[in-house]
């Protein structure tokens, strides 16, 4: 499993992932909002708030996690979005991307919302 920074190419793959999945409807977040908001994410200057890292196995994107610097209370980095491609499940993708997630908020610490419905969360 390589987990790296994403880039314009990716947000097809990961819009997919997220568009392909019950939860997220219940979230009302259609897919071509999910591809407007991580152009915006991805696109940005590198010296922006937003971070969005891939999880890729074999060259395929097995999911991804949307990291927003500073963005918990403008004082820990926000989690504001994972995402784990069908399949993925149990096999170490979301360990890895919040293992990076994780690592690249340092202290205080990261925040992160979660539904009361998403009980896999």
């Amino acid at each position: 499993m390589n987990v790296r920074l994403g880039t314009p190419n990716d947000i097809d793959d990961c819009a997919n992932i997220v568009g392909g999945q019950p939860l997220w409807d219940r979230y009302d977040y259609p897919r071509e909002h999910v591809v407007r908001d991580l152009r915006r994410a991805i696109c940005q200057p590198a010296a922006g708030p937003n971070q969005v890292w891939v999880a890729e196995d074999d060259q395929i994107v097995r999911g991804f996690a949307w990291i927003v610097k500073k963005g918990g209370m403008a004082r820990s980095d926000y989690l504001r979005l994972i995402a784990v491609a069908r399949g993925g499940e149990g096999r170490g993708v979301g360990a890895a991307l919040l293992d990076v997630a994780e690592g690249e908020a340092g202290r205080p610490g990261m925040f992160l919302l979660v539904s009361d419905f998403n009980i896999h969360a």
